[in-house]
This record gives C-alpha cells, sequence and structure tokens, in this order.
C-alpha cells in the first residue's frame, strides 16, 4: 500500500509542479476559476458574491475550495499548494483500490490494480491540478472501502463509527457533486439491502436518510431528485456542454436524426430522447474516441494512445464482474452498482468527449478494482493448468 501511495503521489506531483512552474497551476479555465475564487475567499473579497450568485457556486465547490482557501490563507496565494492537496487525493484513491482488491484477492493482483490507477496517465493528468474530479474519485472508493468494513459482524462501536464515515464521506461528496452523491446513495442502498452483512436493516435506513436531508445543504430538493431526473432538456444539456468544443458528438447525432425513421421526431422528446441518445453516450463515456474521431482535434491522440491500458482494464473488469458474480461482498456490490449508475447518468448528458473524459475518472477507480479480481482470476487458471500440466507429466 505504501509503495502504491509512493508511487502515486511523485507521479502527481511532478506534473503538478511542471503545471505550476510553465502554467502559472492552470491548464484550463476551470481551473483558474477555482484557484480565483478560493483566492478571494480567504482575502474576503465576497461583497459581490451575493449579486453575482457566487455564493451558490460556492456551496456546491466548498467541499474542495474550502481546505484550498485556508491553504491560501496560511501560506498565500500558490497554486501548487491546491495542486500537491489534489495530488494527495489522487494518490488515496490508488490506495483505496489496492485495498479492496486486497480483501478478496492476492497481494499481487492488488498492487496491480492499485498501480494501474497509480499511473494511469489521465488519472495523474486530473489529479495535478485544481479541480473537484480527484475528490469526488477518493470520496467514491473510500464509500466502497467503508462498506465492506462496516459490514462486518461487530459491536454497536462499529455501526456507529462506519455511519459518521460514511455520513462525513457523503456530507463531502454532496458539497462537489450532489448528483454523484445520490447515484452513491443508491448504489450503497442496493448492496446494503442485497448481500449479507451485520445490522442491514439499519445500515439501509442510515444510508436512506443521509440521501433524504443531505442535498438540502447545497440548495437542492429532498432526495437530489431535482439534479438527476429524466428531464425534457437533456439534449439542450449536451448541447451546452459541448458547445464550441472540438471534441463535441453532437454532429455525429445531428447525422442520426436526419437519417432516422420519421417518427423518431415524435419520440425524441423528454424520457425517450434521453434514452435513445443513452447508447451513445455510454460509448462517448466507455469507448471513446474512436480512430474516425481523431481529425477533430491533435489533443484526442493523447486519449487514444491511453486506450493500450484502458481497453484492457475493461476486458479484465468484465472478466473480474464475471467470476465474482456470485459471491459480491457489499464493497464489491456497492462498486459495481455505483461505477454502473455513473456511467449511466454521464451518459444522458455528454455531447463532448472533452468532458466526458474527465468524468471518466469516477468510472475509473471501479473499473481498476474488477480489473483487479479480473487479473486474479486469470492467475487462478494458469496456476490449475500448471498443476494439471505438472500432474500429467508425474503420471
Amino acid at each position: 500500500m505504501q509503495l502504491v501511495f509512493v508511487i502515486a503521489f511523485v507521479a502527481r506531483l511532478s506534473v503538478a509542479l511542471v503545471v505550476a512552474v510553465t502554467k502559472g497551476g492552470a491548464l484550463f479555465p476551470d481551473e483558474a476559476g477555482y484557484l480565483n475564487m478560493a483566492n478571494q475567499y480567504r482575502l474576503g473579497r465576497t461583497e459581490l458574491w451575493d449579486i453575482y450568485g457566487t455564493w451558490g457556486l460556492w456551496k456546491v465547490n466548498s467541499g474542495f475550495l474550502w481546505p484550498i482557501s485556508l491553504l491560501f490563507r496560511l501560506f498565500g496565494f500558490h497554486p501548487i499548494l491546491g495542486q500537491t492537496l489534489s495530488a494527495l487525493a489522487g494518490a488515496t484513491v490508488a490506495v483505496a483500490v489496492s485495498s479492496l482488491v486486497r480483501r478478496h484477492a492476492s497481494t499481487a493482483s492488488a498492487l496491480a490494480a492499485g498501480l494501474a490507477v497509480a499511473l494511469f496517465p489521465s488519472q495523474i493528468l486530473w489529479s495535478s491540478l485544481v479541480l473537484k474530479d480527484t475528490y469526488s474519485w477518493m470520496a467514491l472508493a473510500l464509500i466502497a472501502v467503508v462498506h465492506g468494513w462496516w459490514s462486518k459482524r461487530g459491536n454497536s462501536d462499529r455501526f456507529y463509527q462506519g455511519l459518521f464515515a460514511v455520513a462525513c464521506l457523503s456530507y463531502f461528496l454532496t458539497h462537489l457533486r450532489v448528483h454523484t452523491f445520490v447515484v452513491v446513495c443508491i448504489a450503497g442502498l442496493g448492496a446494503v439491502l442485497f448481500t449479507s452483512g451485520s445490522r442491514r436493516l439499519m445500515r439501509a435506513v442510515a444510508i436512506f436518510l443521509l440521501l433524504l436531508f443531505l442535498p438540502l445543504t447545497v440548495g437542492a430538493s429532498y432526495f437530489g431528485a431535482d439534479t438527476v431526473s429524466l428531464r425534457s432538456n437533456l439534449s439542450g444539456i449536451r448541447a451546452g456542454m459541448a458547445a464550441g468544443a472540438r471534441t463535441s458528438n453532437m454532429a455525429d447525432m445531428a447525422d442520426t436524426a436526419d437519417t432516422a425513421d420519421p417518427t423518431f421526431e415524435s419520440i425524441g422528446s423528454g424520457h425517450f430522447e434521453g434514452l435513445a441518445y443513452l447508447p451513445t453516450g455510454l460509448r462517448v463515456m466507455l469507448l471513446d474516441p474512436l480512430p474516425y474521431q481523431l481529425h477533430r482535434s491533435p489533443n484526442l491522440k493523447f486519449a487514444f494512445a491511453e486506450h493500450l491500458l484502458w481497453y484492457p482494464l475493461l476486458l479484465l473488469a468484465a472478466l473480474g464482474m464475471w467470476r465474482y458474480r456470485r459471491r459480491l461482498s457489499t464493497d464489491l456490490a456497492y462498486t459495481l452498482l455505483v461505477t454502473g449508475g455513473l456511467a449511466v447518468m454521464w451518459g444522458f448528458v455528454e455531447g463532448n468527449f472533452g468532458t466526458a473524459y474527465r468524468h471518466r475518472g469516477e468510472l475509473v477507480w471501479g473499473i481498476a478494482v474488477f480489473a483487479g479480481l479480473g487479473l486474479e482470476a486469470v492467475r487462478e487458471s494458469l496456476r490449475c493448468r500448471r498443476q494439471q500440466s505438472t500432474a500429467t507429466n508425474k503420471s
């Protein structure tokens, strides 16, 4: 575990230092905006925030902006401080993945899964920048770790300690992405109710209450229903996220709509439109960029090269899911449900690979967990074959 953490942290901090020195700590406009907001908060320059609605933006990002602003208050405005915090969060994700796999597989498979996250190029990039994504991954993975511990038999102290940990991580996640938090709670409920474990009903009720009330802390509705509902303007959301982006997928959708059945327009709104787009959205989240898309942006070649790691991880993860389908513990069930749920959620709204590439990070840790289990299945198969071969030779 320590080796995984050190490798992950050094890789991320190295990139962070390069970005801090050459780009002033910000590669993208989002980072510059977050850094400016954290700096304005630490200086107390919030007089106009009510007028421009900045407090609302602060509230839904305070999970990571508040600790960064605190560092700025203590040591001055140095973007590398925020980047270092992101690097620590990213390294924690790699350790959490390794820990989850180690519960169900050998040390070698756990180490491989942890190193896959530690050295995965896009994971290194996004967790070297001042963005909320890394903190979201960390919360997702740590909640999985807690679920595995929480479900074990123990006294009442274990229940309350687990509840406290889940509540703190859930509150933190709510102040990053409330819609991701909703998916986490739904996945947690499913995992708790459909796997064995201690105090299942009490844990399920606790998660239900968190889902009911925590969204209110960021101005959302009960259960966060207003953030995850299948709204009639999903196509508008996709168009907005893809506006001006060379990696937009909307041109493909326009071509598809033009050649579609004449009845497409009558079902192309509301729920039906969202469901019709979902296969394309899942492709964007899981498989893009494809070779025919590389002309859209010169930067796509880097994401395409990452497929050399990403596609094998997907194949190993599919094998791991299949081999462990009948022995899912609470932590594995949660990991499976939350990864699938987030893929579907983002699949409804992603019309631009540029944003999908970042949001894919919420899936990578879960894919890596099952890839580690898939690797364990391969190792077990090879071990059995060697034993059979040895037995045959002796006979």
